[in-house]
């Protein structure tokens, strides 16, 4: 699963990427246009497209949850609400699944759990429907992409870079890193996006990945 994965930052790639990719979020050149759709959401993570909101708060009362502001930077977050039962509870569990939303699903970079989160982390929870992910995960990536556009690659982004780099490598192929096994041979594939986390370093720098996205003979898949 994509969450039992780690990926290594493609400075390379993703620098020149970039700079082919307008507010529109169309990445374009003199011969073709291109950008993230829903169907990349779904094939790449496996999330769904339909279902109730991300914050869909009428299922539940969040007054009940112990928010305690002056607890919420992600080194001790958990840490204070550990319950002393012998048994895992609500708010361990919603606790669990607020800190995993803020680190690795939303990927802001804040350095406290975000209480905005707290209505997707009861869905979560209590599962009471399908919960439409894929429309709000593709909105943290357009996010993402205009703030590294307005601040001019200068400062710490937040949001799924990530998602953008292995969407790269299935448009892009010949900038993918080299398969570390076959595709039929992963365990446990759940996504597209099992097998593009599980490519092997590159050694693609900007000037050639730069220099691929210019030229005027490049090809997408498509074509």
């Amino acid at each position: 699963m994509l969450s039992k994965q780690s990926i290594t930052f493609n400075n390379g790639l993703m620098s020149s990427l970039l700079l082919f990719w307008n507010l529109t979020h169309i990445l374009y050149s003199s011969l073709w246009l291109i950008g993230t759709t829903m169907e990349d959401v779904m094939s790449i993570t496996n999330l769904s497209p339909t279902g109730v909101s991300c914050f869909d708060s009428k299922y539940h009362d969040f007054s009940s949850y112990p928010w305690d502001s002056s607890s919420t930077a992600y080194s001790h977050f958990m840490t204070y609400r550990r319950s002393a039962l012998p048994f895992v509870s609500d708010v361990e569990t919603i606790s669990f699944y607020l800190d995993l939303i803020c680190k690795f699903f939303v990927c802001h970079s804040f350095i406290h759990i975000q209480k905005i989160f707290l209505p997707m982390a009861y869905a979560f929870h209590y599962n009471i429907q399908a919960i439409a992910l894929a429309p709000y995960f593709l909105g943290l990536v357009y996010r993402a992409i205009n703030e590294v556009l307005d601040k001019s690659f200068s400062t710490t982004t937040s949001g799924p870079l990530w998602f953008v780099q292995l969407w790269a490598y299935a448009y892009f192929p010949v900038l993918a890193r080299e398969p570390s096994v076959p595709f039929e041979s992963i365990p446990n594939v759940s996504s597209y996006g099992d097998y593009l986390m599980s490519l092997t370093e590159a050694s693609n720098d900007f000037e050639t990945c730069f220099k691929y996205l210019s030229s005027p003979s490049i090809q997408t898949p498509a074509e």
